[in-house]
């Protein structure tokens, strides 16, 4: 195994199968994070990242396999044990064919091998990720280019129809070609969406790491967000003297730019960036004023087409449900973490730890707002 411990969650019910199937796992091999009810696991899945999941199918309030479907739409990825009696062993083989990885009887002696089969589930799961992931990223890498070059030709003949046809389009007609043209942008972003991620995935787009400045990598974003944005204030909060960062700070400018431009579909007047130390190195944060995310859809934001809704937002622009999973991608490159949650109040918060790299200067504090 990896010298660093497998983060596994337990969610069970019963305090003394709990404590007797944690005695199965004790090891420095396996760190162990217990759920006693599936609402908590499934606060904890949609916060943190785990390894494995093992799930006992009689939950409170839960029924049959109601409980592995739900974790399953949550972390799809995440390999899952089951954890069942003699009497539901039906229900455990059932939840085996939708895609569970095992299952163990509680108190049977096969139990002994929980921790080995934790292991195997994961080295399972990894091998199937990666295999999927090299023919996913082979294929998308192949269609988006041939997409690229064709939009790019239908970008051109939209322009010309519009600028160089020599004969004056009518109210109607301009109306039509400007959505071609933007809807033609918007496809664009997709592809190249894809193959950014494609590329990370593949180990293809290589980090450039070196000595930044957290606070510049903001002041430019925000310099950015101003000259292209015109309805929300932005408001900065960066920590003064914050150590230097060892990174990539243009994929940093970039993960910013991602969360603003997510942030700005859904505030309603208010965007906020923070940058401070944490415990572990920098912290940064865009924070929104909007209607927040809803707790059942908190744990999927990072993976590829996820989108809060599917529908125009109120700021009248759509995403294309591949930036937040950009972003963890860039971020668990340079050894960080990313995670989502509602702000307190209102709205979103997106916040990403980076490790730092060398001392701090004398701390301070600076806020101020920009507007346009």
């Amino acid at each position: 195994m990896d010298s660093k411990p497998t983060r596994v969650l337990l969610i069970e019910g019963d305090a003394d199968d709990e404590a007797l199937i944690a005695s199965y796992l004790a090891s420095p091999e396996v760190d162990l994070v217990r759920a006693p009810r599936l609402s908590t696991a499934c606060h904890l899945l949609a916060k943190e990242s785990f390894d494995a999941v093992l799930l006992d199918l009689a939950l409170p309030q839960t029924d049959g396999v109601e409980g592995f479907l739900k974790v399953r739409s949550l972390r799809p990825e995440l390999p899952v044990i089951i954890l069942t009696g003699a009497r539901d062993e039906v229900l455990a083989a059932r939840a085996v064919k939708l895609g569970a990885q095992d299952y163990f009887i509680k108190g049977s002696p096969d139990c002994h091998l929980l921790r080995r089969a934790v292991r195997y589930a994961v080295e399972r799961a990894s091998r199937a990720d990666d295999a999927a992931m090299e023919a996913r990223n082979h294929f998308l890498g192949r269609i988006s280019h041939e997409l690229r070059n064709t939009l790019a030709t239908m970008k051109t003949a939209a322009y010309c129809l519009k600028d160089d046809s020599g004969e004056k389009l009518s109210a109607r007609q301009a109306q039509m070609v400007d959505m071609i043209s933007r809807n033609i942008d918007r496809q664009t972003r997709i592809v190249e969406n894809i193959l950014d991620l494609a590329r990370l995935r593949s180990g293809k787009l290589k980090m450039q790491f070196r000595r930044a400045d957290a606070a510049a990598i903001v002041a430019e974003l925000a310099d950015e967000y101003k000259l292209s944005r015109g309805a929300q204030r932005l408001h900065l909060d960066v920590e003064g003297g914050l150590p230097p960062l060892d990174c990539d700070p243009d994929l940093i400018a970039q993960v910013l730019r991602n969360l603003l431009d997510n942030a700005a579909r859904y505030a309603k007047e208010k965007i906020a960036i923070a940058a401070s130390r944490s415990d572990d190195g920098i912290a940064f944060s865009v924070t929104d004023d909007g209607a927040g995310i809803p707790e059942d859809r908190l744990g999927g934001l990072f993976t590829p087409f996820s989108r809060v809704d599917d529908g125009e937002h109120q700021n009248g622009r759509k995403g294309t449900g591949l930036g937040l999973a950009i972003c963890r991608e860039i971020i668990e490159g340079h050894h960080g973490r990313i995670r989502a949650e509602n702000a307190a109040g209102a709205g979103a918060c997106f916040t990403f730890v980076l490790p730092a790299g060398g001392a701090a200067a004398a701390p301070g504090k600076r806020s101020y707002a920009l507007h346009k």
